[in-house]
């Protein structure tokens, strides 16, 4: 039996090239797939809508939040729940892969906290639990940012890093 001749092109089996071509295809696909990724930055804190969100104020360079205190109390006169408000007509981003956040935070006066929500709390009565969302919280000391998936009242993960403001 005489073995069959492989097609030849330019020297090399046509397999290889048709495999050698998809591979190709496909590290080009992700190559243009991670640049334009990259480059879709959007402007979070200028293209938002900031004059329904409670304790903020539009100024030149970003946005001043300022504390409300506002709080749930409960019956039994235990210690009151942070309650703070959240730009529910604001922008918002929905993705299903992975993302990164840049902000800066300045004019800090003991502590500030930034809170991002994948889902709002649930707030019932004299209640509140927090779901699926991440907080960070800036001190003069550290940074402390706290995860929530939705299934508990108390958050998943807590990391606290040092923070030295003195050196910037």
């Amino acid at each position: 039996m005489i073995p069959k001749q492989s097609k030849k092109i330019l020297g090399y089996n046509a397999k290889f090239i048709v495999v050698f071509v998809i591979l190709l295809l496909i590290i080009i696909t992700a190559i243009l797939r991670y640049n334009v990724t990259m480059q879709s930055k959007v402007d979070w804190l200028n293209q938002s809508d900031w004059s329904h969100f409670t304790g903020s104020e539009e100024i030149d360079g970003g946005i001043r939040i300022f504390p409300t205190e506002r709080v749930i109390n409960h019956r039994d006169t235990s210690t009151a729940q942070p309650n703070p408000p959240i730009n529910m007509r604001g922008s918002y981003l929905k993705t299903s892969s992975d993302f990164r956040i840049d902000f800066a935070v300045s004019g800090v006066d003991n502590e500030a906290t930034v809170q991002f929500y994948g889902q709002i709390p649930v707030i019932y009565d004299e209640w509140r639990q927090e779901r699926s969302s991440i907080r960070i919280t800036v001190t003069n000391d550290e940074v402390y940012a706290r995860i929530w998936d939705g299934t508990a009242v108390s958050s998943i993960d807590e990391r606290k890093y040092s923070l030295n403001l003195c050196e910037y």
